[in-house]
Order: structure tokens, then C-alpha cells, then sequence
């Protein structure tokens, strides 16, 4: 810092002037300055902070001065006033004229100088002190001050304000020190560490940044907007090349190599070079380098010496934007899918109010319909039984001994099940008998009953005469000695009414000489909860979870409204629920779920069904899989046509995919190749396939599990009794996640009291053996 450096003068201090200097009665004399130097020391005044040393300025912390000569030295300045006789009358003159001289330099100094400004010379310049002192001593006694002449001091700050103001400004100037050093550090090649050098540089280096940031704007603009295709041709060194490359690469050959890439962040390159080894992992290790990810290679020889390789890749910025698209489109599926405790808390009140408002109206979207079923299973029931189980394409022929509940006779699944002679054969129906009637498809069932029994039943003896027979499609049941119009909701039975139905399948059982007898027809999620009662009075309730699904439950006489009035009302109606209708404002509905409904065959209807049965789920994820391969390619640039076809994702191939442990997650590789041929997926895609799969089979089993509550609810069996859930169907046997999903929202829905009141167990007897608990129940 210099004399001209007005920023760091201190407007606090006052100024000193010639004035206010204090002289004795005598001369000036050396003696009174030292006096007034070492009252200064004491004070402080000339304290200098040691951490302020510069290269350019020295600062002497105790500075010692020598008394000067009686006699100055002459002068040979025009200027100055020569004062080595000031006993004569031409000094005298001279005195004065000094004397007036410096005392208009005094009121000068006092008008330009604000008043409390004090100049510190501390740390200003290369000041001799000894010499510049000494010139003034001489010049004050040559000026003859004497006591009556001088004034007296007149200090306004105390010994201890100028202490503090000391140690003020040293505290401001070290700040400033940290902050010049700090700076210095941050400015590359600062050759001068002085402060106007530290923050001229400063200043430079900016700027340099400001220009190097809007030069790199603009390059990033250009590779956003431009297309860029690059050439290089081949060409062999030679003798006349630069005479800086060794002799050793003087004879290789330069390999030819054709890039071309488009604004999408796709590069094809191609090189022709020498055969060498390990050649292709060299390149491919410089292309990655290029922050480029390698899509797709191949590898042909060409001759004998020359190698072809193609190489087609994406720029890194590209595919990683790719990338968190796709990653958004999965995390905004999970919000809205998501299910936390209050909403199934909601849910599951919505289905008590539907549940009531179907017994006693029609205004409910669950049907509620009552069983025909004269009573449920006792467990009491002994004897050989057979059944039939109809679905769609197929139907399943099932034969069982019953020992009663307590006589267990074999171990089923690792439990004592009273249980034993147990076949069943699932026989497809041909497509000319699904189109023909019912008489006929009748007609052809009973023969193959018959062989079924001539088969498994040789040496067996004490077959009963009754013949349970459930269907999966939904139906309305009536007792079949009743002139009630049956009503089935699917295509399969299309033509038959009334009592015409059974009428039918009893006299196709007299025509080829099968003695069995057909009394009711029920819902297979009935024969289920037949099947829990033969086992625990305090089975309450089924569902089945397959490629459809329902709930039936045990429900109080009087609560049953809907009841024809000339049949007999037994204590204990059994109430299929055709839940698969059930509608709540509160369902976690998606954008893949509303297309889902509005293309399938009844849009509008069995919402419940589309977001948990086996039907829908693989579907579902069938959607979400397609909008990432479109919008993020997912699976490359080109969307897998098999991806686009409805329902090719079927809900085993699903939880085959949810359910890959392996490390590559190698059974999502198999399953993308297998339905969708989609042979190069990448481990981060097929993980990504996983969490979808998690999403979806997640959200349907907590809505199983907030319906299962909801059941449980409506009978007023939280809290006081155990109850039993008996579930059905392939996605609760087969889905071990999905199954794990469910428990786990019964447990957070009723915490660990009281879910300890409700359990869910598999079914007995495994798939189709319901209908033999329909059998055993009837009289």
C-alpha cells in the first residue's frame, strides 16, 4: 500500500497537524522529540503489525533515531532556506518567512483534510525516518520556535482509544491479508503478490472463465443441433512422412475408419485394420473412452491380414437420458399405484357399504347373490365322491374319499388332510363342442366321466351317488327343482334356462348309464368355502385368485334380503360376491389401467378383476413395458412388434420374470426372448422389467388383502374371533411374492393383535376339488 491508496485511510483518526505538535520553552531540540517519540511508543502509536511485511515495503517495528548535528547541512536549493545562523538579521528574515510559509501550509492541510482523518504512514513507502527527521528538526530550529511561541497539545483521544484503534486496524488489515493470500491461491500463473497485481489478475482470470464457458455453450449447442459425419481415409507411412515418428511405427499401416452419427446420439463406426491380437478388445476399450456405450458389434475377416469391424453405439449423454426417462415413467406408475394403509382402510369400508347395499338392493356394484345350498359341509361327511369342475376351454374331473375332520387319513402339502384316493384329470374341451349346445357339450362330458370312473374307481367301493359340479363362469344359482331361469354370464352355455339346464346334464348321466345325480350348480369360489367349512367351523370366507377371480363368505339368514320366497331360508347362507365388479373411487387407477379397460371386452365393467386376477396383471405390464420401449427405447431403437400385441404376456411368464434371483437376472433374458424376441436387452433394462413386475403384482395383492379386511369386517370378526380365509387359484399358489404381498397388508392394515384373528390358508385338496365338498354337502 502507497501514500495514494485513499480506500484504506481510516475516517475514525484525526489529523495531526503542525498546530497541535507540543514544543518546551526552549529551542527544538533532539531531546524533546525523544521525549515525544517514547511517549508515543508507550501509547502505542508506533506499533506495527510484523504479519504486513511486503517485498516492496519495509517496516521497521522499532525504529531507533540519532540525534542530528548542531549544524545542518548546507543547501544549495533555491527553494529551501538556509538556516545555519539564526542569530542574524538576514536569518531572522529568513525565520520569518519560513515561519509564515508553514503556517499557510497548516490551514491548507486543515481545509483539504476532513476533520478526524488521520494519515498512517506505518506501512505507506521506503521512507528513511532518520533522514526525514532530521530534516525537520533542523527546519524547526532554525525557525526559533520558543515557549511563548508554541502551542500546547490539545489530544482528543485518550492513551486507551488509540490502543483500541490500534488493534482495530490491525485486526482490518489482517482480514484483508487472508483474504489477498486466499486470492492469490485461486489465480493461476499470479506472478506479483502484490495487492494491485493479486486483483488486476484476478480480474483477467474472470474473464478468461466467462469466455471459456460461453465457448463451451455454444459447442454443446452445435452438437445438440448438428448431425456429425466423419471420414478418415486410409493411408501407409512412408519414408516422406514427418520425421518425428519412430522408425517402428514407420511401417504399420494407418487402419481406415468411417464414423457417422446423427443428432439422436447414434454412431456407426466401421474399421478396417490389420489382424492383431487382442485388437477388438483395444477398440472397444477407446470407444468406451469416448463416452460412448456400445450397442451392438461384429467382428468379419477379410482376406488374411485385414479384419472388418462394425461397431454401433450411442453417445453416453444420450442413452443416459434414455435411461432416466424410462426411470421416471416407472417411478410415476409406482406413485399412482401406490397403496398405503389409509387408502386400504378406504377401500375396504367401500366394499362393507357395497356388501350391504347388495343384500338389500340391486343398487350396489356387487351382485350378492345367495347359494342354492342347502347347508355347507359339517366335516362329519364320509364316503367316496366325485366331481366336476368347469372352466372355459377345459374342465377337471376330480375323484376323493372323505374320513371326516377328525379321522386324518394321508398328508397332503405337509399337513394331515382327512383326505385319501385322490385323482383328478384336467380334459380339454374340443372347439366343435364349445360351439355346439349345452345337450350336446352334456353329453359328451358324461362319457368322459364315465371313463374316468371306470378307470380310478375299479376296486373302490361305497361311491356316492352325488355329483357336485362347479363352474367358474359367473352364474346365478338356483335350487334345480325350482322353475327359475339360470342366467350364465359367459358365451360358453349361451342357450340354456330354467331347469332346463340341470334337467339336461341329469338325463345325459341316465343316458349312457353314469349313476350319478347333479343337484346344484354353484360358483367354484362356493365349492372353495364348502371345502374351508368341511375343515374349520370357523372358515368364513374364500377367494379365488386365478386367471379371474371372486369372494364368497358365510352370511347371517336375516341380513339376506334377496331370497326367493318359497324356498326354505337356512341359518347360514353362503353369498357369492362377484366381486371382480366392486368399484371405489379410491382404486389406484393408471393411464395403462384406463386403456386396459376401454379396449377390453367390457369396458366400463369388472374393474376390481382388471387390477388383481391373473388375466390382467401380466397385461398390465405388458402396457408399461411398451411406453418405455416407445418413448425411452428401453429395449433399442426399434419397439419389438411382439410388444405390441395384447395379452402376450401372460401372468406365469410374470411372476417367473418378478421372481429371477439370478444376478443378470437371466429368466427375464429367456422370457424377453421367448415372447418378444428380444435377443440383445441389456442387465439395467431386464432390472428395470423387475421393478415393473414388483409394482403391479404388489398393488393387486394389497387390494386382495384390503377386500379379505373388508369381509372380515362386514362380520364384525376383528377383534373377538378367529377367522378363517380359504384362497384359491394359481396366482396365490404358484406367485410366492404376490402371496407374500397379501399377508402383508392384512398384517398393516390390523397390526399385530389383531391379525393374529385372521388366516389365510391355500386351499384343500388343490385345484378342482371343490366340487367334491359340494357333493359331500348335499343330502
Amino acid at each position: 500500500m502507497n501514500m495514494n491508496d485513499l480506500q484504506y485511510i481510516d475516517h475514525d483518526q484525526t489529523m495531526t497537524t503542525f498546530d497541535d505538535l507540543p514544543f518546551n520553552n526552549n529551542p527544538f531540540t533532539s531531546s524533546i522529540y525523544d521525549d515525544n517519540i517514547q511517549a508515543s511508543q508507550s501509547a502505542g502509536i508506533f506499533e506495527v503489525n510484523p504479519g504486513f511485511r511486503s517485498s516492496t515495503t519495509a517496516i521497521y517495528q522499532n525504529t531507533s533515531f540519532s540525534s542530528p548535528s548542531a549544524s545542518p547541512p548546507p543547501s544549495s536549493s533555491p527553494a529551501v532556506i538556509s538556516f545555519s545562523n539564526s542569530n542574524s538579521p538576514s536569518a531572522t528574515t529568513s525565520t520569518t518567512a519560513a515561519r509564515n510559509y508553514f503556517e499557510n501550509l497548516n490551514t491548507a492541510v486543515k481545509t483539504e483534510v476532513p476533520s478526524g482523518t488521520t494519515i498512517n504512514f506505518s506501512s505507506s513507502s521506503n521512507i528513511s525516518m532518520d533522514s526525514d527527521f532530521e530534516e525537520s528538526q533542523h527546519l524547526f530550529q532554525a525557525m526559533g520556535f520558543g515557549a511563548g511561541e508554541a502551542k500546547k497539545t490539545s489530544n482528543s483521544r485518550t492513551p486507551l482509544q488509540a490502543q483500541d484503534h490500534v488493534l482495530a486496524e490491525r485486526k482490518r488489515r489482517e482480514r484483508l491479508t487472508q483474504y489477498f493470500v486466499t486470492l492469490s491461491t485461486l489465480i493461476p500463473d499470479l506472478k506479483k503478490l502484490d495487492k494491485a497485481s493479486i486483483l488486476g489478475d484476478a480480474i483477467k482470470y474472470i474473464k478468461q472463465l466467462e469466455e471459456q464457458v460461453k465457448s463451451l455453450e455454444e459447442e454443446t449447442k452445435k452438437y445438440n443441433e448438428e448431425p456429425v459425419a466423419a471420414v478418415k481415409r486410409p493411408r501407409v507411412l512412408t519414408s516422406y512422412d514427418n520425421s518425428t515418428i519412430s522408425n517402428e511405427n514407420s511401417n504399420k499401416s494407418v487402419p481406415n475408419i468411417e464414423v457417422r452419427a446423427n443428432s439422436d446420439g447414434n454412431v456407426l463406426i466401421r474399421i478396417y485394420c490389420k489382424k492383431q491380437a487382442r485388437i477388438v478388445k483395444e477398440i472397444f476399450s477407446q470407444v468406451e473412452m469416448l463416452h460412448l456405450t456400445i450397442t451392438s458389434s461384429s467382428v468379419i475377416p477379410f482376406g488374411y491380414n485385414t479384419t472388418d469391424i462394425t461397431i454401433v453405439a450411442q453417445w453416453k449423454r444420450r442413452s443416459e437420458q434414455r435411461w432416466r426417462h424410462a426411470q421416471r415413467i416407472l417411478r410415476k406408475f409406482a406413485r399412482e399405484c401406490a397403496t398405503p394403509v389409509p387408502k386400504l382402510w378406504q377401500i375396504a369400508d367401500d366394499l362393507v357399504a357395497h356388501m350391504h347395499a347388495g343384500l338389500t338392493s340391486t343398487e350396489s356394484s356387487l351382485q350378492m347373490l345367495p347359494s342354492c345350498l342347502p347347508s355347507l359341509p359339517t366335516g362329519d361327511e364320509k364316503g367316496l365322491y366325485h366331481g366336476i369342475n368347469l372352466r372355459g376351454t377345459n374342465f377337471i374331473i376330480v375323484q376323493a374319499r372323505l374320513g371326516g375332520r377328525n379321522s386324518p387319513t394321508t398328508r397332503l402339502r405337509g399337513r394331515s388332510e382327512p383326505i385319501s384316493d385322490l385323482y383328478r384329470e384336467e380334459i380339454p374341451i374340443p372347439p366343435n363342442i364349445i360351439e355346439a349346445s349345452s345337450q350336446e357339450l352334456f353329453d359328451w362330458i358324461t362319457v368322459e366321466l364315465g371313463k374316468f370312473i371306470s378307470i380310478q374307481s375299479e376296486g373302490l367301493q361305497g361311491g356316492e351317488k352325488n355329483l357336485g359340479f362347479t363352474v367358474s363362469p359367473t352364474i346365478a344359482e338356483v335350487a334345480a327343482s325350482r322353475e327359475t331361469a339360470i342366467t350364465w354370464k359367459d358365451s360358453l352355455l349361451g342357450d340354456a334356462a330354467g331347469n332346463k339346464l340341470l334337467n339336461e346334464l341329469n338325463v345325459a348321466m341316465e343316458k349312457h348309464s353314469v349313476d350319478k345325480r347333479v343337484s346344484a350348480l354353484v360358483d367354484d369360489t362356493i365349492g372353495v368355502l364348502a371345502g374351508g367349512r368341511y375343515y374349520s367351523k370357523e372358515s368364513v370366507a374364500a377367494v379365488t385368485l386365478g386367471m379371474g377371480t371372486n369372494a364368497a363368505y358365510v352370511e347371517s339368514a336375516q341380513s339376506v334380503i334377496k331370497w326367493p320366497d318359497q324356498t326354505p331360508k337356512p341359518e347360514e347362507i353362503a353369498i357369492n360376491t362377484q366381486w371382480g365388479n366392486f368399484r371405489s373411487s379410491h382404486f389406484p387407477i393408471t393411464e395403462f389401467d384406463t386403456s386396459l379397460d376401454a379396449e377390453s371386452s367390457y369396458p366400463g365393467s369388472q374393474i376390481f378383476e382388471k387390477l388383481i386376477s391373473g388375466t390382467y396383471l401380466g397385461e398390465t405390464v405388458r402396457r408399461v413395458l411398451l411406453k418405455m420401449a416407445q418413448e425411452s427405447a428401453l429395449f433399442g431403437d426399434t419397439v419389438p412388434a411382439k410388444l405390441a400385441i395384447p395379452y402376450s404376456l401372460r401372468s406365469p411368464d410374470m411372476a417367473a420374470m418378478h421372481q429371477d434371483t439370478s444376478e443378470d437376472y437371466e429368466i427375464i433374458d429367456e422370457k424377453l426372448t421367448e415372447i418378444f424376441e428380444i435377443t440383445d436387452s441389456t442387465t439395467m433394462a431386464r432390472e428395470l422389467v423387475a421393478e415393473v413386475c414388483d409394482v403391479v403384482a404388489e398393488r393387486g395383492a394389497r387390494l386382495v388383502g384390503a377386500g379379505i379386511v373388508g369381509i372380515v369386517k362386514k362380520l364384525g370378526r376383528l377383534s373377538n374371533r378367529i377367522s378363517i380365509i380359504t384362497v384359491e387359484g394359481g396366482v396365490y399358489e404358484h406367485y410366492r411374492v404376490f402371496r407374500n404381498y397379501l399377508h402383508s397388508s392384512v398384517w398393516e392394515m390390523l397390526g399385530n393383535e389383531r391379525s393374529d384373528n385372521v388366516i389365510i390358508e391355500h386351499s384343500h385338496g388343490g385345484s378342482g376339488a371343490s366340487s367334491i365338498f359340494i357333493a359331500a354337502s348335499q343330502p
